[in-house]
């Protein structure tokens, strides 16, 4: 993965961030590469109410895992309510935006890509 990709999708920077565990960047064997899908960042990050995404694109597909809390989340012209013990699967290929809707929100994320990445079902998130 280049660097200019890592910076787009490095989140610890971003407002609202209070905690993170966890979180880090993957080197996929070639095979894994070549063949299905395989994890390329993944992280653990307990947000406040100021936390929010908003991107138009971004090369991957990801898993949001809320352990604690609420996102709202904004894509393919829907709002979608991903409260505890709840995940969301999104293809960020497409605009997309996700914030806390709660004072305290604990989630877990994965970006993942791969050739059969989008036989995942991501076109409809419901």
């Amino acid at each position: 993965m280049d660097q200019e990709t890592r910076e787009r999708i490095r989140i610890n920077n971003e407002k609202g961030i209070i905690r993170e565990s966890g979180g880090g960047f993957h080197s996929p064997l070639e095979s894994a590469v070549r063949h299905m899908f395989y994890t390329a960042w993944s992280g653990r990050y307990e947000c406040n109410r100021i936390y929010s995404v908003r991107r138009e694109h971004l090369d991957f597909y990801s898993v949001i895992y809320v352990l604690e809390g609420q996102l709202e989340v904004e894509y393919e012209g829907k709002i979608l309510q991903v409260r505890q013990n709840e995940a969301v699967l999104l293809d960020f290929h497409k605009p997309h935006a996700y914030r806390a809707v709660s004072d305290r929100v604990d989630k877990w994320e994965m970006l993942f890509k791969g050739n059969e990445s989008a036989a995942w079902g991501v076109d409809n998130p419901e």
